[in-house]
Order: structure tokens, then sequence, then C-alpha cells
């Protein structure tokens, strides 16, 4: 869903976006976890989609959300003019972690804790602008896993100094 927020006549729009980040930012890790990813834009109100595009090709929907996400966007986002892309529809990949219940209780380890490392650990955040010229860039911390690996090689915690991975 979106959330639409109007400013009165005047207001700095960048001090408000830095805000609304910030605030934003202090209740990620209380949304739920089947929430989509926040997405914050400035825009026009008068401003309307001027173009959708529908893909298609030989991959399954996860792949192809996937290619849209990662090579679609980007691309189209360094377009003079465009204000934002957004994708719906296709699948995401997801991982299921499985705990097993006899390790867990050996080691006296909190299934909140390993749910909540896991969303702290996986997320991008933002970390501010960099103005350049006539450009403004959005700078993010790459935190999401990219792979099976990172989330075996997280550290659940440490006993008599020796880690504990997931």
């Amino acid at each position: 869903s979106n959330v639409r927020i109007s400013f009165a006549w005047g207001t700095d729009m960048n001090e408000a976006l830095d805000e609304v980040r910030t605030r934003i930012d202090r209740v990620r890790g209380r949304m739920p976890e089947d929430a989509d990813q926040i997405n914050i834009f400035k825009a026009d109100s008068n401003a309307q989609a001027i173009m959708q595009l529908a893909v298609e090709g030989d991959f399954d929907p996860v792949t192809l959300r996937e290619i849209a996400q990662n090579d679609l966007v980007t691309r189209l986002e360094r377009v003079p003019g465009v204000a934002a892309v957004t994708v719906n529809g296709g699948l995401r990949r997801q991982i299921h972690v499985e705990l097993s219940k006899e390790k867990v209780r050996a080691l006296d380890l909190p299934v909140d804790r390993i749910i909540s490392l896991l969303r702290t650990e996986n997320q991008n955040i933002p970390v501010g602008e960099i103005d350049e010229g006539d450009m403004t860039y959005l700078v993010r911390s790459q935190g999401q896993f990219e792979s099976l690996d990172e989330i075996r090689d997280m550290v659940v915690m440490t006993r008599q100094g020796v880690p504990v991975y997931l």
C-alpha cells in the first residue's frame, strides 16, 4: 500500500524527506516480516505515471521480478525527469530458516534474538544524500543478504569467546 504525505506550502522538502526517513528507520524493526521494502521519494502532487511496462520471458516469476528490480529499475531511475520506478507482480525469493529445537535449547538461545538479528542484518539503510553539481544521490548501506552462505555465517551469539553461527 502507499502512504502519501502532503506538506504545507514553503516546507523545505529535503528536510522533510530526511525527517520521514529517520522516523521510518525507527519503526523498521517492528514492521511485519512480510512487509514490502519501504521506498520513499519526492513527487509533484500533479505527477501521474506516464509509462507502465510488462515484463515477460522464459524465466520463472522470481527471476523475472529480480531482473526487473535489479536491472530495469536502476537503469530507468537514471533517466532525467524520472521521479520513481516501482515493480509490482512476480514473486519474491524467500529463504526459510529452520531452527533445531535441540540446539536452541542446548545453547539456551532465545528464538526472538535470532529473528531480531535476521531482521537487523538483512536490510539496506539510507545513510544520507550526496550533492554533486545539479545531481543528488541517495546513499544506502548494502546490508541485505546476497547468498545463503552470508546467512549461514551470521554469528548469533558468542560462548566463551567462540562464535555460534546460524
